[in-house]
């Protein structure tokens, strides 16, 4: 008996909760609306709240009448008088929410001489099956509560209706905004990720979510891809690299947000600039999309924003440089870095972003006006103005082990020259490209030595003209 107690008094605090009182269930699989009970108010343009073509909802559309609805659906009047608390649970449709006017969920006490609004809906993006829950807790103790699904509007906006239910258990706590989090910090100077030696494999400091917009659980449909969950479409450089979008060939097109999370520490850092190649296939403005820091994995602040106007043009890969100690939050410690993607179409198919080769506390190499038979330039910004840089290239991807650590340029590779950087730690050198060279991919980087030790560029693959 002693060694029983202890298991149930286990179960009883793991065991789920249930609802002990239902004051109303409805699920429209009668087809019916309104159901027994219900009652509708319908202003006399459109036919109002129907059943949908499923014939297991109940919709309210407003595709093309062009005249203004004001609708209700509305509850039988329900007995909360022994409830000590009460909760609307129900599954909701949005379609085409931008033209949307009012869908709201109000309730009355007096059958509907006098209305208070109890929930607005203002979501921007369409869903299927979103959870709608609304606290009646004011509400219980009396009796005579109605609610009413009220909908106005005069085009497109269609609002759909399943499983309603009024009961006396509230509804479980939202889940965390992003699921997948690190579970390590790595060193923010120096830090370098272009994915290869992952080989898709995603490791202890990264986390990797790939979620539905609105109920931030994971999404079939979504994409977030470092070459685990399939062979990367478009690397900068080698077979791996960062892909955030909708899962290639769906053609669902649902809404979702997508996000790598990097857990990086900035102990002893100085410098926090950030680069990374990223390439845009056809992003739209959303406030979700960017790079993003935190020191707690709840409150992020933007570092930058619009993948569409930092990539400019679609398809082009571009080098992205940021500051991320340029925000409010404290990144002298364990911090967080967000790279996130939110929008509706497949990877590389009118959508997504594609990140590759991060490099954070280092000097950043640019290289522009690569045509044969010119003189391209490559410039470095971030150096350590009392250093020496040493530019080299490589017809040969990389890595290479050096004694500095690992390069991202390929072996043989041959030296450009040393550089003294001015007083703002930037060098910049022209370096003739001969007509033969039209045609040739070549690997570039930079590597620095100064009394602060030795670091890497970025590395760049460029193609010449």
């Amino acid at each position: 008996m002693n060694k029983i107690l202890p298991l149930m008094a286990l179960g009883a605090l793991t065991a789920p909760t249930w609802a002990q009182q239902t004051a109303l269930s409805e699920d429209f699989d009668a087809g019916v609306v309104p159901p027994a009970g219900w009652t509708e108010l319908n202003n006399g343009v459109t036919n109002g709240w129907e059943p949908d073509l499923s014939l297991e909802e109940a919709e309210h559309d407003d595709y093309f009448s062009g005249v203004y609805n004001d609708n209700r659906l509305e509850s039988p009047a329900m007995d909360l008088s022994t409830f000590a608390e009460a909760y609307l649970h129900c599954d909701q449709d949005q379609v085409f929410p931008s033209f949307r006017d009012i869908n709201n969920v109000d309730v009355t006490l007096d059958g509907g001489a006098t209305y208070t609004t109890l929930y607005s809906e203002t979501g921007t993006t369409s869903v299927t099956d979103a959870p709608l829950e609304v606290d009646l807790s004011a509400y219980a103790g009396l009796t005579g509560v109605q609610l009413s699904f009220h909908y106005t509007g005069d085009y497109a906006n269609a609002w759909r209706l399943d499983n309603i239910l009024v009961d006396d258990m509230a509804p479980p706590p939202p889940p965390p905004y992003w699921s997948n989090m690190p579970s390590t910090f790595e060193s923010a100077n120096g830090f370098r990720e272009n994915f290869e030696a992952l080989a898709g494999v995603t490791p202890s400091y990264m986390g990797l979510n790939a979620l539905d917009a609105t109920t931030r659980l994971p999404h079939p449909d979504a994409w977030c891809n470092i070459g685990g969950d399939a062979a990367c479409l478009d690397p900068y450089d080698g077979m791996y690299a960062l892909e955030m979008g909708g899962l290639p060939g769906n053609t669902n097109y649902p809404v979702t947000n997508s996000g790598m999370i990097l857990g990086l520490n900035g102990a002893g850092v100085t410098d926090f600039t950030m680069s990374f190649q990223c390439v845009n296939h056809g992003e739209e403005f959303n406030a979700e999309d960017g790079v993003f820091v935190s020191s707690d994995g709840d409150t992020w602040e933007q570092v930058v924003g619009d993948w569409a106007a930092l990539t400019g043009v679609v398809g082009e890969r571009v080098l992205v440089t940021c500051d991320l100690a340029s925000t409010s939050v404290d990144v002298s410690g364990d911090f967080y870095v967000l790279f996130s993607q939110y929008d509706n179409f497949p990877y590389a198919d009118l959508d997504g972003v594609g990140i590759d080769n991060i490099v954070v506390g280092s000097p950043v190499l640019a290289a522009s006006n690569l045509v044969s038979g010119s003189a391209a330039n490559l410039d470095a910004t971030g150096c350590d103005p009392a250093g020496i840089l040493i530019l080299a290239y490589s017809l040969n991807p990389g890595p290479t082990a050096t004694p500095y650590g690992t390069a991202d340029i390929g072996s043989p590779y041959k030296e450009i020259g040393r550089f003294s950087p001015d007083a703002s730690g930037n060098v910049s050198i022209s370096v003739n490209l001969p007509p033969s060279t039209a045609g040739l991919t070549a690997w570039v980087q930079g590597l620095e030595i100064s009394g602060l030790g030795a670091r890497f560029t970025n590395g760049l693959k460029v193609d010449i003209q």
